[in-house]
């Protein structure tokens, strides 16, 4: 007899830029490195540049797993700067930190290659959980690191905006946060609703 849920765990980080005065990103990196699912682990990352669209799509080190990450938790999430359909490319990912204290990926497709760094990190906040979306997904928790200064380089070109503060994450933290954050030790309970 199966379980009428599936759990996930892992870290989210993500990497969302504005320029000053505008109501969408110029540039959008969400990334999950999944310890557990059903599908094994791997790291899965969603790209969206406003100014570079041919870059829009799902890199990632197991196939799988992106289909799992897609249809089990970025469907399921609230106010996401990703389409619905994206093409999904095989990619190899490297995470990596430097002297600067910065941490970050780099993700290489074919010929061409994204880095997202983080840098500036804020005292972490310890998110015990809240209750299940409309959707059937719930954060049971994670360690919310907030960065005050990230990029995106594609092919060693750097897209346009910087983090600003979200108001989403009132909910969470009971202000306005980074528009950049990773979860280290997330645990997410995702309820089947058909």
């Amino acid at each position: 007899m199966g379980s009428d849920f599936e759990i996930w765990t892992g870290e989210h980080w993500q990497s969302y830029l504005r320029l000053p005065g505008e109501e969408e990103n110029s540039a959008s990196i969400s990334l999950y490195l999944t310890d557990y699912s059903i599908f094994g682990s791997g790291v899965v990352v969603l790209v969206n540049i406003k100014e570079m669209p041919s870059f829009l799509g799902v890199y990632t080190n197991n196939l799988e797993l992106s289909n799992y990450i897609l249809s089990k938790i970025v469907s399921k999430t609230a106010d996401y700067p990703f389409p619905e359909q994206m093409k999904v490319y095989d990619s190899q990912i490297f995470r990596f930190d430097n002297s600067a204290g910065e941490i970050g990926w780099r993700i290489t497709y074919s010929e061409n290659e994204i880095i997202v760094k983080w840098k500036d990190f804020e005292e972490p906040f310890y998110h015990s959980g809240g209750p299940q979306n409309p959707k059937g997904q719930s954060v049971l928790s994670s360690l919310l690191t907030f960065s005050n200064s990230s990029t995106i380089a594609i092919n060693d070109i750097l897209t346009k905006g910087s983090p600003y503060h979200r108001e989403t994450w009132k909910r969470t933290t009971g202000r306005p946060r980074s528009s950049c954050v990773i979860a280290f030790s997330e645990i997410i309970k995702i309820v089947d609703q058909n």
